[in-house]
């Protein structure tokens, strides 16, 4: 039988430090001092942390694919699919199958997939599916960071700097006169590093700028009447000139309700998209949107993975996908 392979806990415990401390000393994230990421770094490599993973599957048969995991709360959003998109032709073209994994916490742990590694995309707290693939002995690849890393353990993080594009688009309407702004987001259905980071952004240019942050979550799936109640309080309570719209499609939705409450988008009203739905957001002069480029996204997220199975790179390690907000 096989040891146990170490994790983030383990390195914690030997080190009597924090897990944060040690997964941003791992990750080179956060502000830890150079001599901490020397000891912890020095540590994993010592308990045989690093690499760990991908070791594991150098030393054995190749089968020739990945898996992709997609949290089945949002596979209905068109992101993903321009996702798997990328995944696929990336995959491809480096001669590696691609296979969706879709069955619960049981049946993989009962029966583990036939892949080489993994790739999950927005990782959520507490998914039992998630947690059952992250314990498999093979690399595992997180696009949007795991929020808690003490649970899910990634070889390879890419992430967008979805704080920084936040602070741009905010930017860019105060210098258009804009100042009051409110943010709507997913609600805890949906509690990803997407949602952290944004929030992040949104409160520290707002405190900046000494204005006092407006937000409020939303289900996934607002109904009409829900959009219409959200609006309502957003105009009483804000009357907003700049909204920040924290999933795919949701500005599309609010354009029409807007108008109809003689707040249409436009000059005096900055309706943004955070990620912007290529059908109904970008392209729209109404609407400001950031393309996260979901196809570029998916092909990334392979690459890393082929290079962590290949030994060109070394675990754990970070990547940047950026986005870029189109001119209208």
């Amino acid at each position: 039988m096989s040891a146990r392979r170490v994790t983030i806990v383990d390195l914690a415990a030997e080190l009597g430090l924090s897990k944060t401390t040690v997964s941003d000393a791992l990750h080179g994230r956060g502000r830890v001092a150079p001599e901490t990421v020397a000891q912890v770094r020095d540590t994993a490599a010592a308990l045989g942390y690093v690499g760990n993973r991908a070791a594991q599957q150098l030393r054995g048969n190749r089968v020739g694919a990945v898996g992709l995991y997609i949290p089945p709360v949002v596979r209905s959003f068109a992101f993903y699919m321009e996702f798997v998109f990328g995944a696929v032709a990336a995959a491809g073209e480096n001669g590696i199958d691609l296979v969706l994994l879709t069955r619960d916490e049981a049946a993989l742990r009962s029966r583990p997939p036939a892949v080489d590694g993994i790739i999950a995309i927005d990782p959520l707290p507490g998914d039992p599916v998630l947690a059952a693939l992250s314990a498999l002995a093979v690399p595992l690849v997180t696009a949007g960071r795991p929020l808690d890393p003490a649970e899910i353990d990634a070889d390879g993080t890419i992430e967008v700097r979805y704080q920084r594009y936040v602070r741009e688009l905010l930017d860019r309407a105060r210098g258009r006169g804009l100042q009051r702004p409110a943010l709507l987001l997913p609600d805890q259905q949906f509690h990803s590093s997407f949602a952290e980071d944004v929030v992040d952004g949104y409160r520290s240019w707002c405190g900046e700028h000494g204005v006092e942050p407006w937000i409020r979550e939303l289900p996934l799936h607002p109904s009409a009447e829900t959009l219409a109640s959200t609006l309502d309080a957003l105009i009483a309570e804000r009357d907003p000139e700049i909204l920040l719209c924290g999933y795919q499609g949701l500005a599309g939705r609010l354009v029409a309700p807007l108008d109809r409450i003689g707040r249409a988008p436009g000059p005096e009203l900055d309706l943004v998209s955070l990620v912007g739905d290529p059908v109904t957001e970008l392209g729209d002069k109404r609407i400001t949107s950031l393309d996260v480029r979901p196809t570029g996204f998916g092909r990334a997220s392979v690459l890393l993975l082929r290079d962590l199975l290949a030994g060109t790179a070394t675990a754990p390690t970070s990547r940047i996908h950026e986005a870029s907000i189109p001119s209208v």
